[in-house]
């Protein structure tokens, strides 16, 4: 009986296994709370200047973040303090980049975007 109702579900449009099997993991837990419609995701003055510089748009590092990675085993990334800091990596056309959010109760802050190898030289003060 369970083996029918497992394959009913894995079958259904709505996909209800994906949506619930992977939305309480860690990684999706934490882009979820700093992408949240109620929660404030905040850009500072150098990560403005750093996204014009790449040539990116604020809603193209927003979307970066949905679909990157966070790695929670990366030096940047601290979870001992507050406020807890991510580091999350994402592809942009053909490069890779990375931001540093802060994450606060009600506030996110995107303090950091670099390209994950190289560097490119911008005017932007840190």
């Amino acid at each position: 009986m369970s083996i029918l109702l497992f394959i009913s579900l894995l079958f259904r449009n709505d996909d209800p296994l994906h949506n619930t099997a992977v939305s309480w993991l860690p990684e999706n837990r934490v882009k979820g709370f700093i992408l949240a419609k109620e929660n404030k995701l905040d850009f500072t003055d150098s990560v403005e200047c750093l996204i014009n510089c790449h040539q990116l748009s604020k809603q193209g590092v927003v979307d970066g973040i949905a679909d990157g990675d966070v790695e929670f085993s990366h030096d940047l990334t601290n979870v001992d303090k507050a406020p807890k800091t991510y580091y999350i990596s994402f592809e942009a056309g053909t490069k890779s980049y990375y931001v540093l959010v802060d994450m606060m109760n009600e506030r996110s802050v995107i303090k950091d975007l670099s390209l994950v190898e190289g560097n490119k030289n911008c005017s932007c003060n840190q």
